[in-house]
């Protein structure tokens, strides 16, 4: 099954748009894995982060650079894992939940 080039490209911006409507109400790009509004748009996300990342480093890529405009006008970072470390976390946790203990 092969894709011609019009549909490939109608299918790009069909999933963009749903990424505008969905960072219209949420401020942000991270699409949870199960969207009913958009079922397709999670996956979509993950493919561009991917090319995204693989630009960064200068590797073979199908992100043109109206597309990559069209995701950074969105504010699409290529990568959303945290890098802190589990002990990173932990000492967050401690610090919020003292300061969470009433003061007397």
């Amino acid at each position: 099954f092969e894709w011609s080039g019009v549909k490939r490209e109608q299918f790009w911006k069909d999933r963009y748009n749903e990424l505008v409507l969905f960072h219209s109400k949420h401020d942000h790009t991270r699409v949870p894995e199960k969207y009913p509004a958009a079922p397709k748009l999670h996956s979509w996300v993950g493919l561009q982060r991917r090319q995204m990342k693989l630009r960064k480093e200068g590797k073979k890529n199908k992100l043109t650079d109206e597309r990559l405009r069209l995701l950074e006008v969105l504010g699409m970072e290529y990568q959303i894992r945290s890098t802190a470390t589990w002990m990173d976390r932990f000492a967050e946790s401690s610090v919020l939940s003292v300061s969470k203990i009433p003061v007397r």
